[in-house]
């Protein structure tokens, strides 16, 4: 991901932590209210993720920072598909941040 889309999607992101839970609430409530959402299991679960995001974000970009990305590109270069080195080499080492997010 280029570094503009990057600094452009990452405010985006964690935008429901800095504008204060009671506001996202208001504003969550006014859109379900247009798709019939209200009181629905879709939208108490899309406004509980939508909450809990920039946590995950933040916790997992945190990880990634600290990750290698030459081992998985020695496991490309060794023949593994993309899937095969995410899920044998890059998510066990971050696997304790994802547990924790």
């Amino acid at each position: 991901m280029s570094t503009g889309v990057r600094g452009i999607l990452f405010p985006v992101m964690i935008s429901p932590m800095m504008i204060p839970v009671i506001l996202v609430a208001i504003g969550l409530f006014y859109f379900y209210v247009q798709f019939k959402m209200v009181n629905s299991i879709l939208g108490l679960v899309l406004g509980h993720s939508l909450v809990a995001m920039p946590l995950v974000l933040i916790i997992v970009l945190a990880a990634l920072k600290n990750y290698d990305m030459n081992q998985e590109k020695v496991a490309r270069s060794l023949g593994a598909s993309r899937i095969r080195a995410f899920f044998e080499i890059t998510l066990p080492q971050i696997k304790f941040s994802i547990i924790s997010a």
